[in-house]
């Protein structure tokens, strides 16, 4: 749309800015001048205030890692489980981590590295934004782990019942004690 009110925008203010310019300089220099202006300079110079003010405020990798706000963790798997994708939520896999503590890892950004066949990994690299808490991606460092266990879909009485974890939550607790709750309340 915003494409569409500058070339309009532009169409309109080119007939003053002619009227302006061939005042001074004649009738071909200020449709020259006119054209210029109302149709290379004045359609950027709109386009890019416009993306200007549009910008996210989440931050890119890059921006973050320049901020001191990138985070990298790093974790060595034993073993992974997981839940079958629900809807669009993206894929849920918990991870044992050792020392009796589960990571879960749950969302879109783990659908490359599955389908490329290298997670889940014995050794990973997670890279997240710490003011905004977003997840940017995963590293595989490993060698590729099989799955011990894959199981259905999370229902809405596991997610309503506030026992599954969030993204990148380090539970201290062994996997199967983490499987365990998150099935009792199914």
């Amino acid at each position: 749309m915003r494409y569409v009110l500058v070339a309009i925008s532009a169409l309109v203010l080119f007939f003053p800015v002619f009227w302006l310019f061939s005042y001074f300089v004649g009738v071909n220099w200020g449709a020259g001048i006119a054209a210029f202006f109302m149709y290379i300079w004045y359609p950027f110079m709109a386009l890019k205030f416009i993306s200007r003010n549009e910008k996210s405020n989440i931050d890119s990798m890059s921006q973050a890692l320049s901020n001191g706000e990138l985070v990298v963790d790093e974790y060595e798997v034993k073993n992974a489980i997981e839940f079958e994708e629900c809807e669009d939520e993206g894929m849920f896999y918990l991870l044992d981590v050792g020392d009796n503590r589960t990571l879960c890892l749950n969302g879109q950004y783990l659908y490359e590295p599955v389908e490329n066949g290298i997670f889940p990994s014995s050794k990973l690299k997670l890279f997240w934004n710490k003011r905004f808490r977003i997840t940017y991606g995963i590293e595989c460092d490993g060698s590729k782990i099989l799955i011990k266990r894959k199981l259905p879909p999370l229902n809405e009485n596991q997610i309503d019942s506030g026992v599954i974890p969030k993204d990148r939550d380090l539970l201290e607790q062994n996997i199967e004690d983490v499987v365990k709750n998150i099935e009792k309340n199914a």
